[in-house]
């Protein structure tokens, strides 16, 4: 097997902190009353989540936020953000002073503003889109909001593997003069970018693939979301432990993996990357072959196929064997978001002659290399479709 590395924007990810489970149908109403959101689990911000003025807070009861989702099949998805607060300030007029949640969900340029009720005026919502449902109700100590969207609101979709999403949460304290004091939010760390909510049916698949291949979540070096099946959604591409995973989207509830090489030390380069300018991902990389004392380079290219991940493409770089070796060096350039790859004979041992030359690629799916006596002494390939073309 080869070996291949997923290096793309970040490998610094972290899961969801808001995980969606399924819910029944017609099990969750949003009246206001909430003794249905009881069964599900719930994620609490502290004082770890707090933007800015932590030294405001006195303690949990000054301000916590409880939250919990779920989703509907047919329906869409709920939230219940349930805020612990001693003193509830808002104003007669809706200002950037009063208490409040603001939450996005799928456009974070979309945003709906909760305020909630006091002893004098109703609870206002700013921005509710149409068909989406809302209450803000008070509490012992503080207040709650129940809010739904149906599925297509705000492209809101029920086969999303994540789905932007953002809360942020303002506490004012003082009456005389209000004046925001504390900023708490989910995913303090993105803030103010939106972070992620993960549907319940793509993290149980995940975590079945990764019981299946004998791996975790501290396997995961790489993982990104993006078109690498060809069609209208979006895949979740993995790299853990020895695999290449895609998951989700346009695969379904279901998975293709393919193994890689026992060690990572024989991955010298990878990247996603959209080589034929079709929109759909695939995989750049740089290998090394370790075999019986003698060494191979190469470049490879992976992409989706109807039956799992496979190689569409393959070049031999530089092969080494006590004093023999040949070296070739590539250029990948791009024009019209498409890309072309021209590999170049560099330099060989002079034991290297047309004569005696017998390293044939271990594979031969794979274009040999370019060597001192060929002429020319390049050759380029580009990408359609998903298979290659050599150019000259």
């Amino acid at each position: 097997m080869w070996t291949t590395v997923l290096v793309l924007s970040s490998l610094l990810w972290q899961a969801p902190r808001l995980t969606c489970p399924e819910s029944e149908t017609k099990s969750i109403k949003v009246d206001g009353i909430l003794n249905e959101w009881s069964a599900l689990t719930t994620m609490t911000l502290a004082k770890s989540d707090i933007i800015s003025g932590a030294d405001r807070r006195n303690n949990a009861k000054d301000l916590s936020v409880e939250l919990r989702s779920t989703y509907i099949d047919g329906e869409g998805v709920y939230f219940l953000i349930e805020v612990t607060d001693s003193r509830i300030i808002v104003g007669n007029k809706n200002n950037s002073d009063n208490d409040r949640v603001v939450l996005s969900i799928g456009d974070p340029k979309k945003k709906i503003t909760f305020t909630p009720p006091n002893d004098t005026r109703k609870a206002v919502i700013d921005g509710l889109p149409k068909n989406a449902m809302a209450r803000v109700v008070r509490q012992e100590l503080g207040y709650a909001i129940e809010f739904g969207i149906p599925w297509g609101v705000w492209d809101v979709q029920p086969d999303l593997i994540e789905m932007p999403l953002s809360i942020t949460v303002y506490d004012s304290d003082s009456a005389a003069a209000p004046k925001t004091e504390t900023v708490m939010a989910l995913d303090a760390t993105e803030f103010p970018r939106t972070t992620k909510i993960e549907f319940a049916a793509i993290a149980n698949l995940q975590q079945e693939v990764f019981d299946k291949l004998g791996v975790s979540e501290g396997d995961v070096k790489y993982r990104h979301i993006g078109n690498y099946a060809a069609g209208k959604k979006l895949e979740r591409a993995l790299w853990v432990g020895k695999y290449i995973v895609l998951l989700g989207g346009d695969v379904g509830i279901s998975f293709f993996f393919i193994q890689l090489s026992e060690d990572p030390d024989n991955i010298i380069k990878c990247q996603a990357l959209d080589v034929d300018g079709d929109g759909v991902m695939d995989w750049f990389t740089e290998l090394k072959i370790p075999d019986s004392g003698n060494e191979w380079k190469l470049v490879a290219v992976w992409a989706h196929q109807p039956r799992g991940i496979a190689r569409i493409f393959g070049h031999m770089l530089e092969f080494s064997a006590k004093e023999h070796f040949v070296v070739n060096a590539y250029k990948l350039t791009e024009k019209n978001k498409k890309y072309t790859i021209e590999f170049s004979f560099v330099k060989a041992s002079p034991s290297i002659t047309q004569k005696n030359w017998k390293g044939n690629p271990p594979d031969p799916d794979i274009n040999p290399f370019v060597l001192p006596w060929d002429k020319p002494a390049k050759r380029s390939f580009s990408f359609a479709y998903g298979k290659y073309t050599r150019n000259k």
